[in-house]
């Protein structure tokens, strides 16, 4: 995950499982702002962050963020845009609350179900299913249930989804979202491959963040020794 402020990209690598918090963007927000006095422009993260309670919870504090959903690169892979049979490629009509499949039938809804998180952040999920795919054309190549294509969604994460697209794909969006693979993936690349460190020795949180605060700050002085030793651009 990382976050910018004037120009300059301040970078921290976190196990999204590491806590209860720390996988939630806006507590990182918040973390940064109490440590360094200034609120970041941005927040910038992978798409392991992407959740509807992280997207709710950043929208609801007003933290602007760039952050692709678990799905986003599926989505955009020429297979999944060619393909009718995706949700993706379908119709929703608001005004009848139905799906509208490849072949035109109707998707209505059937019913509800809630999924609550470790937090108590709960989503509604709604299902839905075509009672006219007898005899359609492309059944076989949509679905292989006896009892035809269902679907379910979830209204606000899509809707959430969607300004994450637009985000995403902005001119701006595509800029940072390339700059953050090259600041992340390239640490990770030099500390797992070039260093060999693939595994912690040590066990329980607290060790291992200590541990893992050892390999970093190896990690930066090398950087810094690196650096030092390049001539300078003003001699």
């Amino acid at each position: 995950m990382s976050s910018t402020n004037n120009g300059r990209h301040r970078t921290t690598g976190l196990t999204q499982n590491a806590s209860a918090f720390w996988d939630q963007p806006h507590f990182f927000y918040a973390k940064i702002q109490e440590k360094y006095g200034v609120a970041p422009k941005r927040l910038i993260a992978d798409a392991a962050y992407g959740s509807e309670e992280n997207c709710a919870k950043l929208e609801a504090k007003n933290i602007p963020a760039l952050i692709p959903y678990n799905t986003y690169e599926k989505e955009n892979t020429r297979k999944a845009k060619k393909n009718p049979h995706h949700q993706q490629n379908w119709t929703y009509k608001e005004e009848e609350d139905v799906w509208i499949c490849a072949n035109g039938k109707k998707l209505v809804r059937t019913g509800t179900s809630k999924q609550t998180t470790e937090s108590g952040y709960t989503s509604v999920i709604q299902h839905c299913q075509c009672h006219e795919c007898e005899g359609c054309p492309f059944r076989l190549a949509c679905t292989t249930s006896k009892y035809g294509r269902t679907t379910q969604w979830n209204p606000v994460y899509h809707e959430q989804k969607q300004k994450a697209r637009e985000r995403l794909e902005s001119e701006e969006g595509q800029a940072w979202h390339r700059q953050r693979k090259t600041d992340m993936e390239s640490v990770f690349g030099q500390i797992k491959q070039n260093r060999g460190f693939r595994r912690f020795v040590l066990r329980g949180l607290q060790k291992v963040s200590i541990e893992w605060g050892l390999i970093c700050a190896a990690h930066n002085l090398l950087k810094k020794a690196a650096r030092d030793k390049q001539p300078s651009l003003t001699a």
